[in-house]
């Protein structure tokens, strides 16, 4: 998942919580969608609340 997500354009980092599920993304808004990634984890399997 964490490789996905880096390869997205636009994506900074990628921080994933294994105990807890938890993806902290950094990303810049201007190249990419909040709705891009949420779309690539749910597509994953990954159920997908955003905090910001």
């Amino acid at each position: 998942m964490r490789g996905a997500l880096e390869k997205m354009p636009g994506v900074n980092g990628v921080n994933i919580t294994k105990g807890e599920r938890l993806f902290t993304v950094s990303y810049d808004p201007a190249k990419v969608k909040v709705d891009a990634i949420t779309e690539a984890l749910a597509k994953a399997g990954e159920k997908v609340t955003v905090k910001s």
